[in-house]
């Protein structure tokens, strides 16, 4: 499998150390963020602060994975060809393979030798994720990483929880389920050594693909570091953050309750234009060994379409008379 160079979606455009000549990648789904027919833009991220080599030192560096993919809890009964997006920002590590699994079971993986000298780089890798090479058919959780490699020897990677509805010859074996049910999974991960696992979540029937006005309630979850050493830090929310402008625009932020429980959000469409929008979910920890700040986000898609309210006329001059001077 080879790679193509994407244009970064912040900042200026910066080059590959590619390990393979280039090509165009070409997923009828489109490229993310930018996703067609019918497809959603769905990323995940993995933070780490301080990042070994990170350009701005005192700030996170990142991994991304974005695809454009079908809604999720939608069937899979033929082969998709996707595009994964994956973004080093202030990350002179090395990602070391893009892959997809069928759960903890890694079905493909494109091993890499990349490499980013400046402070972003974005590369697009082509993935096939067909149907018959889940272990079983039914609701499968599908898991697409970007694994790193820092130049400290530690590794940092993210992962997302996406159920899928199978359809295969294999015998049937739900790893997650419905949306709803007690097995939902709908989320995603960062991974770094010394705090592992760091999952937020959300629910499907809030998030999923439909318009959204008024007050909007969704549903968050925010685990602790699956590593004891680590410590949960809190979680964040924010709808349509620029964390690489000068200066950063956390965007607009939603209150959260500092808890490793659910709890709901509540999201005041009313203060965004209609139209497209991002939602940014992130759960955070502190680790010792080695020391440092990790977080996972889960970023999602949706649409804002609140009623437009048309400005009142101007009243009429009073008994049809002549109207005020100078109108």
């Amino acid at each position: 499998m080879r790679l193509k160079t994407a244009l970064a979606l912040a900042l200026a455009p910066a080059a590959l150390a590619v390990g393979a000549p280039a090509v165009e990648a070409a997923s009828p789904l489109g490229t993310y963020p930018a996703c067609q027919d019918g497809a959603q833009g769905y990323e995940t991220q993995t933070w780490w602060e301080p990042l070994a080599g990170a350009p701005m030192s005192g700030m996170s560096g990142h991994v991304h994975l974005g695809a454009c993919l079908p809604p999720l809890y939608s069937t899979l009964d033929a082969p998709l060809e996707i595009d994964a997006l994956v973004q080093l920002h202030n990350n002179p590590s090395q990602l070391v393979a893009t892959r997809w699994s069928d759960g903890s079971t890694v079905v493909q993986a494109v091993k890499q030798s990349v490499s980013c000298a400046t402070e972003q780089c974005s590369l697009s890798v082509p993935l096939t994720i067909d149907p018959k090479r889940f272990k079983n058919s039914g609701w499968r959780e599908l898991r697409l990483t970007a694994d790193t490699r820092t130049r400290d020897g530690q590794r940092d990677y993210n992962t997302t929880r996406w159920c899928y509805l199978v359809k295969s010859s294999a015998p049937r074996k739900d790893e997650c389920s419905a949306p709803g049910s007690a097995k939902e999974r709908t989320g995603a991960a960062g991974w770094y050594s010394g705090v592992e696992y760091l999952n937020v979540w959300t629910r499907w029937a809030d998030v999923k693909p439909t318009p959204k006005s008024g007050v909007w309630d969704v549903q968050v979850k925010f685990d602790k570091p699956t590593n004891k050493r680590g410590t949960f830090d809190g979680g964040f929310v924010t709808v349509d953050p620029h964390f690489h402008a000068d200066p950063v625009d956390a965007g607009m932020v939603i209150p959260t309750d500092r808890t490793t429980g659910w709890q709901v959000v509540h999201i005041d469409t009313t203060r965004l234009a209609n139209g497209p929008h991002r939602l940014f979910l992130q759960t955070k920890a502190k680790g010792t060994k080695p020391a440092g700040s990790g977080s996972g986000v889960f970023t999602l898609p949706f649409t804002v379409d609140n009623p437009v309210v048309e400005p009142p006329p101007d009243d009429p001059p009073p008994d049809g008379g002549d109207p005020p001077a100078g109108s």
